[in-house]
């Protein structure tokens, strides 16, 4: 049977390779940026019956993320070097993959007619969160 990548950026002979594994299953780890079956290597895997956890901070897309990753373990925080909460800048539309932490980018973002819309979200180390 033909193998169907999810994959963006060179994850496909990545994954390609993990299929050599001893064991049929196994255990996936992502974070952020978008939906659970656009650009995720990891959809192929939990097709396949693996398990995972999955971070992801932007409300909208971790209840996309919940609702169809129903084995994994979703987490509705973001990662950085402490646990506190920081802003979130989720893009809309066009910029949905923009979303980011650093006002900075978002400035710049927005002078290109990109829009954000800012939201206070909880952020934890990923030593934290049991990879």
């Amino acid at each position: 049977m033909p193998w169907l990548s999810y994959a963006q950026n060179g994850g496909k002979t990545s994954a390609s390779d993990a299929r050599s594994l001893p064991s049929p299953k196994g255990f996936t780890s992502t974070s952020g940026r978008t939906t659970p079956s656009t650009a995720r290597i990891t959809k192929h895997f939990y097709d396949e019956g693996w398990t995972g956890i999955n971070v992801e901070p932007a409300p909208r897309l971790f209840e996309v993320i919940a609702g169809q990753r129903t084995r994994d373990i979703n987490l509705s925080v973001g990662c950085s070097n402490s646990d506190t909460s920081l802003t979130l800048y989720v893009g809309r539309g066009s910029a949905s993959g923009m979303s980011t932490m650093k006002a900075d980018e978002v400035a710049i973002h927005r002078t290109k007619g990109y829009e954000f819309d800012a939201v206070d979200v909880p952020v934890t180390t990923r030593a934290r969160i049991e990879f």
